[in-house]
């Protein structure tokens, strides 16, 4: 996102603004929509339009909805049989790979010997037969072979040549194939080493054929070089950037109007001392907030991208780099947490909203949004119908939930 090609955030970067979107640069809209009162009247309409068809929806269309014809079926246990049988097909290929490989001490000296007997037939019966020879179909002959050394078969349609074993005994366990989602893990590891997980609109993705694709939309070339060349050595990896549509010119210079406060404005700057104090305030808040969200969401991608039944398929090295990216993410959460307790704790005691007790750790994600969803609201970021009182309520509870989701106590 540039600040701003036409004087003012995009369409999408407001839609990113009121879904609370972990991105880079949302702490930057903010700061222009509390300041712009063209971008807080747009806001205000998109709220009004979704409110509105929740309204819509729920006094009309839900209940004309006929009953359902049966419950929902629990598709968990079916995809947990397909877990099991696949990992039992595994086993099984792994058993059949020791056995032939027993096996081809034996039969590879009969197959062996048969391949020569025939071979030195076919060459007598084409060298009695040959034309004469022309410049365009002479080759060169084939370098003999040791015995006992591996043929490479090569394959048009394949990238990876197949090796056919060597005669004789084979020491270990038969080689493991290389797992496509263990690329996907390298993948994400090169990917926090950037930072570019936290928020930058960057896929991955992981189609049938096994190349994992690395795209995004707007990102600046010298991002995409960093991305590249930090995959270089992945030869599963392709990449797919797109550039940001271009946005259309402004027809004239925007008027700046000052926006609509947050209805507790006054005193969050008395409780601050003075204009430059509450600016600090509000931007280390809402800065902070949007750090610990974007975590939050980095730890949610991991664990609904490898659960555990495909982390266990992962090789040695590729589990560990997904243990140590989730606690990289859940060190930075519950730092930024801390931090953020520390302005919002006093904050709301000082706003009158009673202490909460016996609040239970909840899911990490959950807190985190529902604390940025308050903050939005109190320092005027994001509309709300709660009043006064509801919002420093509000604020206590998220903090609580956060304060839980940590360790802390309030």
């Amino acid at each position: 996102m540039n600040e701003f090609t036409s004087g003012h955030p995009d369409y999408a970067d407001l839609l990113a603004l009121i879904d609370h979107e972990p991105l880079a640069e949302i702490h930057a809209v903010r700061r222009h929509v509390r300041q712009c009162g063209r971008c807080r009247e747009e806001i205000d309409e998109c709220h009004a339009a979704i409110w509105d068809y929740a309204h819509y929806e729920e006094a009309l269309v839900v209940p004309a909805m006929p009953a359902p014809a049966r419950p929902w079926l629990d598709l968990r246990p079916a995809l947990l049989e397909i877990d099991e049988a696949q990992q039992q097909s595994l086993a099984r290929a792994g058993a059949l790979s020791r056995i032939f490989a027993r096996l081809g001490s034996v039969a590879g000296r009969v197959v062996a010997g048969t391949t020569a007997i025939g071979c030195v037939a076919l060459a007598t019966v084409l060298w009695t037969h040959r034309e004469t020879p022309r410049a365009e179909k002479i080759a060169p002959p084939a370098p003999a072979r040791a015995a006992g050394t591996a043929a490479v078969v090569s394959r048009p349609e394949s990238r990876e040549a197949t090796a056919i074993r060597p005669h004789g005994p084979v020491d270990g366990p038969p080689p493991v194939l290389e797992a496509p989602m263990n690329t996907e893990v390298r993948v994400f590891a090169a990917l926090h080493r950037l930072g570019a997980d936290l928020g930058e609109p960057v896929e991955v993705e992981a189609p049938a054929d096994g190349r994992v694709v690395v795209g995004g939309t707007g990102l600046p070339p010298a991002r995409q070089a960093e991305i590249r060349e930090a995959l270089a050595a992945e030869r599963d990896v392709r990449f797919h950037f797109a550039d940001a549509p271009s946005a259309e010119p402004a027809a004239a210079a925007p008027t700046r109007v000052e926006a609509a406060h947050s209805p507790l404005e006054a005193r969050l700057r008395e409780y601050a001392g003075d204009d430059d104090r509450y600016q600090s305030l509000s931007d280390r808040v809402l800065d902070e907030s949007d750090t610990v969200l974007a975590h939050a969401h980095a730890l949610r991608t991991l664990e609904l991208r490898f659960p555990a039944a495909r982390e266990a398929e992962l090789g040695a090295a590729e589990r560990t780099m997904l243990h140590d990216m989730a606690a990289a993410h859940r060190g930075a959460f519950d730092q930024h947490a801390r931090s953020l307790l520390g302005d919002i704790t006093p904050l709301v005691k000082a706003l009158g909203a009673p202490p909460l007790r016996g609040v239970q750790p909840g899911d990490l994600l959950d807190a985190a949004q529902r604390t940025d969803h308050a903050l939005s609201a109190i320092f005027g970021a994001a509309r709300t119908d709660l009043t006064p009182e509801q919002m420093v309520t509000e604020l206590a509870r998220a903090a609580s939930a956060l304060a839980a989701a940590v360790g802390e106590a309030q």
